[in-house]
Formats: structure tokens, C-alpha cells, sequence
């Protein structure tokens, strides 16, 4: 059994080059979006410091967005378009790109978007 992996994350191999990825917001394998939203909201809060006490609007606007990205991810998966999946990195932009926002909020069930 080998216990050392290598991976070369060069490019060197061109085309046939793999690269690992996680899509901590990733829907395609049948994740429970709440849990999902949790776990990573917690995630965050625990390594920015951030509490109900200190942070609380922080808290929630996170909480908001993730919440969002993930019904977005889940409607991806459940119409066989997993590639579609929105990550964390598209919080930043769900906040300030009005186009992207107006997308996702389309995406959203009527009380969701809402909010």
C-alpha cells in the first residue's frame, strides 16, 4: 500500500493534468443543504472569531449568501449540471455584482428571495 502520494501541481503534464479540487458548497453528492450551510458557515465564523455577540450582522448576511449559493448548487445538481455550482468564492460577488445578485435571487424560492 503506498502512503506518500505525490502530486505535482506544475501543469507539466498539459491536458492530462488533474487537479484536486473541493467545492466546500458542492451539491452532487446528495449533501443536505442546511448541514452544508451550517457546516460551512460555522467554518467560517470559528476562523474569522466571528460569534452572535461580536459579529451578529456579519453572521448573517454570511449566512444569507451561503444560504443562497446553495439552492443555487442544488438546482445545478438536479438538473444534471453539477459544473454549474456556485463556491465560496462567489460571495464577494453575489454582494457587489448587482447582475450575479439579480441571477441568484431569480434562483430562489419566492420566500428565500425575499429575504
Amino acid at each position: 500500500m503506498r502512503r506518500v502520494w505525490h502530486l505535482d501541481l506544475t501543469g507539466r503534464h498539459g491536458d492530462q493534468a488533474r487537479i484536486g479540487t473541493w467545492n466546500p458548497l458542492g451539491a452532487e453528492r446528495g449533501q443536505d443543504p442546511e448541514r452544508v450551510q451550517q457546516a460551512v458557515v460555522d467554518a467560517c465564523a470559528s476562523v474569522l472569531g466571528w460569534s452572535d455577540a461580536t459579529h451578529p450582522r456579519a453572521l448573517t448576511v454570511l449566512t444569507k449568501c451561503v444560504e443562497a449559493l446553495v439552492e443555487v448548487n442544488r438546482q445545478a445538481v438536479a438538473e444534471q449540471h453539477p459544473e454549474r455550482q456556485t463556491t465560496l468564492l462567489q460571495v464577494p460577488t453575489l454582494l457587489g455584482d448587482a447582475l450575479f445578485r439579480a441571477w441568484v435571487i431569480g434562483s430562489l424560492p419566492a420566500e428565500t428571495a425575499r429575504w
